[in-house]
């Protein structure tokens, strides 16, 4: 629809104001509107005026009209009303404010808990329609809505059918004379095959598209997905979604669900949609046949608890903070020439140079604002917005076209999201691909490759849809060669890692290694004789400069300068774009009276606060110290840290006497590191394979710990001080979080039930199913009557007070760092808030990234 045509806040259409729109599309537009004569917020769906000519737009708002007001059920939309007005028809539905399930899905892959959450809620609100003798025949992610605590809710009901409850399920002769026969109707890749055949759909047909649904909610791929959609409905007629190492390992029951749910043969599905419904339940409510899912799946605190957004503070917070720029600094690079191109107080994700070499395009994120790309000339200072918000520029063809990457979502300080093109000039973005980390033109101009996440695996695609390559490991920062012949990329040792490798493949797919040995690697660029790549690497710690690699692996410094540089593009002439910025991780004490900044060295997180508030237990881990974690403790009133040692802190005991410390070499193991006078003394964990962490039960001679047995299962164990002895609590894999105040319990993470109070003397668990498994438990009251949990914001913290006995729960502080500017992160990992049982003080990190954009120019060839 033209912008033009939508309505404008403050109309009126049948006694309700329009006060903005919410989406449109080729015949019509939906709005958020008000209904004055019951003071409350609806969705208006209008049709254009012109829409209407056919009657067929207006029969299907009526069809949508009649088959949604014959449902009452929450996970279904409501209707209040229809109407018609100056020529314009229209329906007055509930007013769902949240997200599409398809903008959920581009987050990535659920956890098991979750999707399987969100599975059951639509399947009950399907099951319930199909009994109400109504086929929804375009049920797709779009058309579910996922409110911001996660119900879910079926709308756009523009293609169901009515019809008699005894029909939903046809017999094979029903179905062949029914009416329409021959007309194709629903969405391309969540279509039944009798659909695509142009055959009758019955409630069957959404149990096909219901299963696309699930296989996406688990693997974060589409089950059927081609470049083209007649590609597409081929694969739903002849082809199985694809093998994905997530599906494969589901227990067996939930994989027989799925693979019926997808069957081509509608009689192959099931029998009544409530019995799916109540299969999806028997599986959500018994947690024990779902412990063995792939270890992807299970949440460990310390390793996957960092993930996403805070993942660009881990790789760019490792970059010391900047210092003046002094030309000169590197004698191999001679005297190179800064001109500053950004004054932001924020971050740059990514630039680059326009086909003219006078314009630079970049994406930064201001004064704590949403990623944003810009547009400026050398002669600058001034940039403008260009693109949608939320979009990061990826590449610029020769002839102008941009490479977008849409709903930016930051990883490894870049845009992970939906790639997209548009003309530099403008225009509304053509999507293309979901999922990519990075992208670029062909060197004529007319392609894309694109680094994307499908199945569990990384791939390189050229062009999008054929894969050159695929692997488990992380891959990123893709770049064409000046001839458009091969393509660079970085190939990472572990997912989280920041070792990698410079790999260059040709356009058949052979792959050739010609870089590595750096403590990191990111950021590429080749020479415009194409006999170089630069990279942004560093040999020590976290120091980060610019390197060249000539195609035979010969690799030579091109500049170093105090601080860290990003490479971002090159220009033919030999110019370069580099980000130089500030990393650091932030420590802060909160109190009803005051806030405190209490940073100490570069990259201070925290561990531990002591039960009066006043000692502070916390960790350096960044350029400071080598990247080599160290163990600090200090007070309010002292104005030093005093260093107990190395290693990960994690708790303070209930005495104050001893720090408890996770150390990594020669393997992982915990150590008592004495606070005041004393020797610090090891621990054994005989058994574990890895501790994820730790926490002192009040006794103070027993430990609470967290990690991987010999097969590599998570789990829980109950440690004495004196004898070492491991003792296993709850099952495999449920993961504890909290001691309770008395120690005779524990709070324990089911994958599938959520939060449980676990005893120690083999009474029956009690499931806390009214805390949102959204929340992070940080404290018990000293009663023990209280839980204080986190939401889950990314520079805000809520913290609420949760009463165990009734399930309420009460905000009783919000924590955010007094400057927004930057902040990638606030208290994402395991630790890294703190607070005392009664409520009053608070120690939070939060992680910012600040850096700017700069021209170099002398940089050697």
């Amino acid at each position: 629809m033209d912008p033009d045509q939508l309505l404008a806040r403050g109309v009126r259409l049948g006694g309700y104001e329009i006060v903005e729109p919410l989406g449109a599309g080729g015949m019509g537009a939906v709005y958020r509107a008000y209904d004055p004569r019951l003071n409350r917020l609806v969705a208006l769906k209008v049709l254009n005026p012109g829409a209407v000519g056919s009657g067929a737009p207006l029969r299907r708002l009526e069809q949508e009209a009649r088959a949604a007001s014959a449902l009452n059920h929450p996970g279904i939309v409501t209707i209040h009303d229809t109407g018609e007005s100056e020529g314009r028809f229209y329906i007055v539905m509930e007013l769902v404010e949240g997200t599409t399930l398809r903008q959920f899905l581009r987050r990535g892959p659920r956890p098991l808990r979750k999707a399987l959450h969100i599975a059951t809620q639509l399947a009950e609100a399907l099951a319930k329609a199909h009994e109400a003798g109504v086929v929804h025949r375009d049920l797709k992610p779009e058309n579910v809505m996922v409110t911001p605590d996660e119900h879910v809710k079926i709308v756009d009901f523009g293609l169901a059918k009515l019809t008699d409850r005894s029909a939903l399920f046809k017999s094979e002769q029903d179905s062949a004379t029914e009416s329409g026969q021959g007309v194709i109707r629903g969405t391309v890749g969540y279509m039944a095959p009798e659909q695509v055949r142009g055959e009758p759909a019955d409630a069957r047909a959404d149990q096909f598209a219901f299963g696309a649904i699930l296989y996406e909610l688990l693997s974060g791929s589409r089950a059927f997905q081609r470049s083209t959609s007649v590609e597409t409905l081929s694969m739903i007629l002849n082809e199985d979604p694809p093998e994905d190492t997530v599906i494969t390992a589901l227990p067996s029951s939930l994989r027989w669900l799925l693979d019926r749910c997808l069957a081509k043969d509608a009689r192959d599905r099931y029998a009544s949609t409530r019995d799916l419904a109540l299969d999806l339940i028997a599986l959500r409510d018994h947690s024990a046949e779902l412990l063995r899912v792939d270890k992807r799946r299970v949440v460990n605190p310390l390793a996957w608890a960092t993930a996403g957004i805070f993942a660009a503070a881990l790789v760019a917070a490792g970059y010391l903070a900047a210092r003046t720029v002094s030309p000169g600094a590197s004698a191999e690079a001679g005297a190179p020439r800064f001109k500053q191109v950004t004054f932001g107080r924020g971050h740059v994700v990514s630039a680059r140079f326009a086909p003219d070499g006078k314009t630079i395009l970049y994406s930064a994120s201001w004064g704590g604002a949403p990623v944003q790309s810009y547009e400026t000339r050398l002669t600058g200072p001034e940039s403008r917005p260009l693109g949608p918000a939320g979009s990061s520029v990826a590449s610029i063809s020769s002839k102008g076209e941009l490479a977008l990457i849409l709903g930016c979502r930051l990883d490894w300080a870049n845009c992970v999201g939906t790639l997209a093109q548009m003309p530099q000039d403008g225009g509304v973005p053509r999507e293309i691909m979901e999922d990519v980390l990075s992208a670029d033109w062909s060197a004529d101009g007319q392609t894309l490759a694109a680094i994307r996440t499908a199945n569990g695996l990384y791939q390189l695609d050229y062009p999008p849809g054929t894969t050159l390559y695929r692997t488990a490991s992380k891959l990123g920062y893709l770049r064409f060669s000046p001839r458009g012949d091969r393509i660079a990329f970085l190939e990472y040792e572990e997912i989280s890692a920041e070792q990698g490798v410079l790999k260059i493949i040709d356009l058949q797919g052979r792959v050739q290694s010609i870089g590595s040995g750096w403590d990191q690697i990111r950021d590429i660029a080749w020479t415009a004789d194409g006999t170089e790549i630069w990279v942004s690497a560093g040999e020590r710690a976290r120091i980060a400069s610019i390197y060249a690699v000539s195609m035979s692996g010969t690799r030579r410094l091109v500049f170093d300068v105090p601080g860290a540089l990003f490479l971002q593009d090159l220009s033919r002439d030999g110019r370069a774009l580099v980000a130089h910025g500030l990393a650091r991780g932030n420590m802060v004490w909160s109190s009803a009276a005051e806030q405190r900044d209490l940073t100490w060295l570069d990259w201070s997180t925290v561990a531990d606060l002591s039960r009066d508030g006043k000692r502070i237990l916390f960790y350096e881990w960044g350029e400071a110290v080598s990247a080599n974690p160290v163990v600090y403790l200090r007070t309010l009133d002292d104005a030093d840290a005093v260093r107990l040692g190395d290693g990960r802190a994690l708790a303070l005991s209930p005495n104050g006497r001893w720090a408890l410390a996770l150390q990594e070499s020669p393997q992982p193991h915990l150590v008592l590191l004495p606070t005041g006078v004393g020797v610090s003394r090891e621990l054994s964990a005989q058994g574990l394979a890895d501790i994820y962490w730790a926490r002192w039960f009040p006794d103070g001679e027993r430990l609470l710990i967290v990690g991987e047995d010999a097969d590599r299962t998570p789990g829980s164990y109950v440690q004495r001080i004196e004898t070492g002895a491991l003792e296993p609590i709850a099952e495999k894999g449920l993961l504890a979080v909290l001691v309770a105040p008395d120690g005779r319990s524990v709070l324990v993470n089911d994958p599938l039930e959520g939060y449980i109070i676990w005893p120690l003397d083999n009474t029956p668990p009690r499931a806390l199913q009214s805390l949102s498994p959204e929340y992070r438990p940080i404290q018990w009251s000293e009663d023990g009557r209280f839980l204080y949990v986190r939401d889950s914001e990314l520079s805000t913290v809520q913290i609420l007070r949760f009463d165990i006995a009734t399930g309420r729960t009460a905000l009783v502080k919000q924590l955010k760092p007094a400057d927004p500017a930057g902040v990638v992160g606030i208290a994402d990992g395991r630790g890294e808030l703190a607070m005392t049982p009664d409520g009053e003080t608070y120690l939070f990190t939060y992680w910012t990234f600040l850096r700017n954009l700069y021209l170099v120019e002398g940089l050697s060839p």
